[in-house]
């Protein structure tokens, strides 16, 4: 009677089936990748708004629109990235 040895993924996904796990190195460039996601929209609005009430001497009226467009811009692209990942998690119909 032979036992199999199972390793522990320490918390970290198991990988696909017939794939080899990621590497750290991996992991650090998906975690880069999604933080340039997620900060790109959020700077994009809202220092988009802020250089409109500048150039249109309306403050505070496209900074706050442009904080509102940066809040839903950030969500749908992590809605997004997280509906990839987990598919049938974000929009699942009951």
């Amino acid at each position: 009677m032979s036992q199999k040895k199972t390793k522990k993924n320490h918390g970290q996904p198991a990988a696909p089936e017939g794939e080899a796990p990621a590497t750290p190195e991996q992991l650090n460039a998906a975690l880069i990748g999604t933080a340039w996601r997620v900060a790109l929209p959020f700077l994009f609005f809202a220092f988009g708004g802020i250089a409109l009430d500048r150039a249109l001497d309306t403050e505070p009226l496209f900074s706050v629109v442009g904080l509102i467009l940066a809040f839903v811009g950030t969500g749908v692209v992590v809605a997004k990235y997280v509906n990839r990942l987990f598919p049938g998690t974000i929009g699942r119909k009951k």
